[in-house]
């Protein structure tokens, strides 16, 4: 690579001899039997020897700047500005823009202890690196729908190494790939501008902060995009600090995203500093008679329950954006629904207009009790939430349909003790409430039309809910309490019409979508005051609390 520019960042300083002696003296009888005293020489003097000044520094950049004029430059003060790269993701709106089709750029930058003298350009090839301290990289990759598809990476690492014959060797490293395979149109090319500057903007604050804005992207919008990959990569010393969190030393800080959308479905697959999202949504799915505004009433139901249950496990604002994020990039931007829609005639706009879609939820472990014995005592929950739904139809035109949604949560958490703020357990403070929550909830709509005239309209709904409040002082297990919910109810929705009523009855969208509040509020609770010595193990913290749902297998 041809040399860019050299920068000497350093004053000249005298070396630093100092001279070995052998044991005895050097007239000793020890030292006949010795090679001649070992002189080292030090480039510079030690760094921490005042008496010397600091070493005198060069540094070496070279790169390669033939595929797109000024993309050295700005690489270059990318450097200097450290691990966040900034800005320099901003190339791929760049290379869209100037219609590139090939860019393949790199820089390496090395700073070097030296006496002085003539400049020379080192040989870095043998550079052997010892130390990583920060690294970066950004990955993209998607397919248009037309069959387009357009790779980017950027990577970036700064360290220290040695050579044979320089022992210690600042070296930064960036690099830009980019290749464009086909040949974009303009709406095309609108598109992805506005996807890379999203990019760009992501990259950026997560490399500022460590927060990962999933709905930033803004997936759900996407019309022209196929396939997606998405991965970003930040830590090490100099970047993680900011944004680590305490105790996560196994978590694996970054994203994972992969997004599809084609014809029959669009899938989500997800892992964002550690949480695990999967989303599914089946674009046959939706019967006849589909209902724009209510399929906006019931989306925003759906919605809203999921916001509901990442209260009740008492996750964080982490996890409440991330699941949104993967709900909102299914369904597309929702409108403000109409409230009190009203079940009319057509057997379509009874069920929910809304297409089939699974969606699973890991959030990583939370907080976690380190006391032996207790170890598998953590903050953590896994949510499942679906909608499948069933059409028969004959060939005489009668016509059947089964519509369920599911519901499964399983949450635990800590809570401090009476007369405290917060959990502390580096304290070796082991007064807390602890808690275990596991909810599963069903709804389920028949519905038969035979010779043109609905005969059948059933609907039918269940909760079973359990929450286990555990409380400790001083490590001693005192209070076991377990409250349960359970509700079941069955509904005739054809009787809503019986004309025998003067004013009857009309069933709302409400009625017919999973509502958790509801199905809490007629449930039969029952509180029980266990005695805390017959607890079981599991209660105890002594056995593995498993979460188990789609997302736990997520390898996006």
């Amino acid at each position: 690579m041809a040399a860019i520019s050299n920068t000497y960042l350093s004053a000249s300083v005298v070396p630093k001899i100092t001279v070995e002696i052998p044991v005895g003296g050097l007239g000793s009888k020890e030292s006949q039997n010795r090679v001649s005293p070992m002189v080292n020489i030090q480039l510079g003097g030690l760094p921490e020897a005042n008496i010397y000044g600091p070493p005198k520094q060069q540094s070496f950049l070279s790169g390669d700047d033939q595929n797109l004029p000024g993309l050295a430059e700005r690489m270059s003060k990318a450097m200097d500005k450290g691990p966040g790269i900034n800005n320099l993701a901003q190339s791929l709106t760049t290379f869209l823009q100037d219609d590139q089709n090939s860019v393949h750029q790199q820089l390496d930058r090395y700073t070097y202890q030296n006496t002085g003298g003539k400049w020379v350009e080192p040989d870095f090839s043998e550079l052997e690196k010892h130390t990583v301290h920060a690294e970066s990289e950004l990955s993209f990759s998607l397919k248009t729908k037309s069959g387009d598809t357009i790779t980017f990476n950027l990577h970036y690492e700064k360290g220290l190494g040695s050579t044979p014959r320089y022992a210690a060797v600042g070296y930064e490293n960036v690099s830009v790939d980019y290749e464009l395979d086909g040949r974009l149109s303009q709406s095309e090319k609108n598109e992805l501008l506005a996807l890379s500057d999203k990019i760009n903007a992501l990259a950026n604050n997560y490399f500022a902060t460590g927060e990962l804005d999933l709905d930033s992207l803004d997936l759900g919008s996407l019309n022209e995009v196929a396939e997606l990959s998405l991965s970003l990569d930040g830590g090490l010393t100099e970047i993680t600090p900011p944004f680590a969190l305490p105790n996560h030393d196994d978590v694996d800080y970054g994203l994972r995203l992969k997004f599809s959308d084609g014809p029959n479905a669009r899938h989500i697959e997800s892992v964002a500093n550690g949480n695990k999202v999967t989303a599914t949504l089946d674009k046959l799915g939706l019967v006849d008679g589909y209902d724009t505004e209510r399929r906006e009433a019931a989306l925003a139901q759906y919605r809203q329950q999921l916001v509901d249950g990442v209260g009740r496990a008492n996750g964080s604002e982490e996890d409440r954006k991330l699941l949104l994020a993967a709900f909102d990039a299914l369904h597309g931007e929702l409108e403000e629904p109409k409230p009190g829609l009203k079940l009319s005639e057509d057997e379509a706009a009874m069920l929910t207009s809304v297409a089939d879609f699974r969606i699973s939820y890991l959030s990583r472990v939370g907080m976690r009790n380190p006391e032996e014995g207790r170890e598998e005592q953590s903050a953590r929950f896994s949510l499942d939430f679906s909608q499948e739904t069933e059409i028969h139809q004959y060939a005489n035109g009668d016509l059947d349909i089964d519509q369920n949604q599911f519901w499964k949560l399983r949450g635990t958490y800590f809570k401090p003790a009476e007369g405290k703020s917060m959990v502390d357990f580096s304290s070796n403070d082991q007064n807390y409430r602890y808690y275990e929550l596991q909810e599963q909830a069903a709804s389920r709509t028949e519905l038969e039309r035979r010779n043109g005239v609905l005969v059948k309209a059933d609907r039918s709904v269940e909760l079973d809910a359990k929450l286990e409040q555990l409380v400790y002082k001083d490590n001693v297990l005192l209070e076991w309490n377990t409250i349960t919910n359970q509700y079941s109810d069955k509904t005739n929705l054809l009787a809503l019409y019986d004309d025998k009523f003067a004013e009857p009855e009309v069933a709302m969208l409400d009625d017919l979508i999973l509502n958790m509040d509801a199905m809490y509020k007629y449930s039969d609770e029952k509180i029980t005051e266990n005695d805390p010595n017959k607890a079981p193990d599991y209660l105890r913290g002594e056995e593995p609390v498993v979460f188990a749902n789609e997302a736990a297998s997520v390898k996006a």
